[in-house]
């Protein structure tokens, strides 16, 4: 096996993880607990925006924002997991 070989199926296992593990608890962006951390950790850009789908009473927008917003946060943890799993190969 070539070492390009590797990383390429190193980068196939961590995106088949990271999806594996966003189906778990420990990682679901629906969570209460995660959501609120997600929200938390908001930009600037983001804060303004959900003020404004507030302000707008766009509950719909709001409520995707929110979700969208934990999913992507939650998956950059999942995305860490499954790199460090990588490096203490564990994947093998």
């Amino acid at each position: 096996m070539n070492a390009a070989y590797d990383g390429e199926d190193e980068e196939i296992w961590i995106e088949e993880r990271v999806a594996s593990l966003m189906h778990e608890d420990d990682f679901d962006p629906a969570s209460v607990a995660h959501l609120s951390e997600a929200i938390s950790e908001a930009s600037e850009d983001d804060q303004q925006i959900i003020r404004d789908y507030i302000e707008q009473k766009d509950w719909a927008k709001l409520g995707l924002k929110l979700y969208t917003m934990s999913y992507d946060y939650m998956e950059k943890f999942a995305q860490s997991t499954a790199q460090r799993e990588v490096e203490q190969g564990l994947h093998l």
